[in-house]
């Protein structure tokens, strides 16, 4: 999808000439599981992941991101059961 990183832009110093980065480490490699891309900007060289629009800083080492990162699993897993239990609740008809 060529379309998607013109709309993206770096949002550390604004460049749109994002690549995507190689995953570092688990945490990076289950952000890719839910569907986040992880670039890198070509003229500062920072890494981030991308949910849609929506980018967040990863860190040089993986370490560094492992904060932030970590929080988007969590929400993300939480998001997951919530849909699973509102699934089941529906399709048990206990409304």
């Amino acid at each position: 999808m060529k379309n998607r990183g013109k709309l993206r832009r770096c949002p550390v110093c604004g460049s749109d000439r994002l690549y995507p980065s190689r995953r570092r480490g688990v945490s990076e490699f289950i952000l890719e599981l839910i569907g986040a891309d992880i670039q890198r900007c070509h003229a500062c060289r920072a890494r981030m992941f991308w949910v849609g629009l929506s980018a967040t800083r990863l860190g040089e080492d993986a370490r560094d991101g492992f904060l932030a990162s970590g929080a988007v699993i969590c929400l993300a897993s939480l998001l997951c059961v919530a849909v699973m239990l509102w699934m089941l609740r529906r399709l048990s008809g206990t409304d």
